[in-house]
């Protein structure tokens, strides 16, 4: 099973209440004793607000220490119920707005109902793409001409599952046989035409794929790097023996810099990778061949 994402657009209501809403909600609710306890200690807690006269908000009576800590206690209660319902509203208000918890009739999906389903969605594995298949993509892509492309797809299909090429490039457009060569693609294939298709294909992704050789897919690599890669490619192309054994004060002598500058661009030329494709999966299929036919046949009676 595939899955895929894409973006859309779509008008939809919701019902969106604030704290403040709910809280004024709530005030509405409370009863006149109530409501004028809350309004004066609303007074005395903000030096701020005052109290216009006709508004019919009196003192509430006073009271002494046992009623006062009765009334503490049952202002505690209420806060913290009012608080309770406050939650409980922000709750529902989020499941009610947020589409993945309501069915198509509207109701609440219960919790944990698809857990089965997204567990084996979660565990099953995407398919792979192979190295072929991520490069032909590209080529379609492309606005080159159709002969270009028809070329490049014989590169492509000739590539290793590392992405090198290790076949001499006009052998993909010719074969000999009995000392006779021949086309394998109609008009043959000219050497500029060939490279031109190679160098297509070295300048897909991942970079250094199409190439010939170590140095020339480490070269490639270096040249999509931002900045100035001169030293490190002139150092593959110029003394790839001797960074393979590690002379690097011969070659700082050589080239006439300090053992240290050598060592950092060798440190700068081990992050790069040497097979490019190995990431991909999804490789050629491998076909079974019967080594016995076993064929019934009908023996007609005389």
């Amino acid at each position: 099973m595939q899955i895929s994402q894409n973006f859309s657009q779509r008008m939809e209501q919701k019902l969106v209440m604030t704290r403040q809403m709910i809280q004024s909600i709530e005030m509405l609710q409370l009863p006149l004793m109530d409501l004028m306890q809350n309004i004066n200690q609303e007074l005395v807690a903000n030096p701020w607000l005052e109290l216009k006269d006709g508004d019919g908000v009196t003192e509430a009576p006073e009271t002494g220490p046992k009623e006062q800590a009765e009334m503490d206690r049952k202002q505690k209660e209420a806060a913290n119920e009012t608080d309770a319902r406050v939650k409980r509203l922000e709750t529902l208000m989020r499941e009610w707005n947020d589409p993945n918890t309501r069915s198509t009739t509207g109701t609440i999906r219960r919790a944990g109902e698809d857990d089965a389903k997204m567990e084996a969605m979660q565990n099953t594995a995407a398919p792979t793409i192979s190295l072929e298949e991520h490069l032909l993509t590209q080529l379609h892509l492309s606005k080159e001409s159709d002969r270009l492309k028809e070329l490049t797809a014989i590169i492509i299909g000739s590539l290793d599952e590392n992405g090198r090429l290790k076949v001499p490039i006009m052998d993909l457009f010719y074969k000999t046989e009995g000392g006779i060569r021949q086309e394998t693609v109609p008009g043959g294939c000219t050497e500029e035409e060939a490279e031109l298709a190679l160098e297509l294909v070295q300048c897909f992704d991942p970079a250094g794929v199409g190439a010939r050789s170590d140095q020339e897919c480490l070269i490639l690599q270096l040249q999509r790097l931002p900045g100035t890669t001169e030293f490190e490619e002139q150092l593959i192309d110029k003394h790839w023996e001797d960074l393979g054994h590690n002379r690097l004060p011969k070659i700082a002598k050589d080239m006439g810099v300090s053992v240290e500058r050598i060592k950092e661009a060798h440190e700068h030329i081990r992050h790069l990778n040497p097979k490019p494709g190995s990431g991909f999966g999804g490789g050629r299929p491998q076909y079974v061949v019967p080594d016995v036919h076993v064929d019934r046949f009908k023996q007609e009676r005389i």
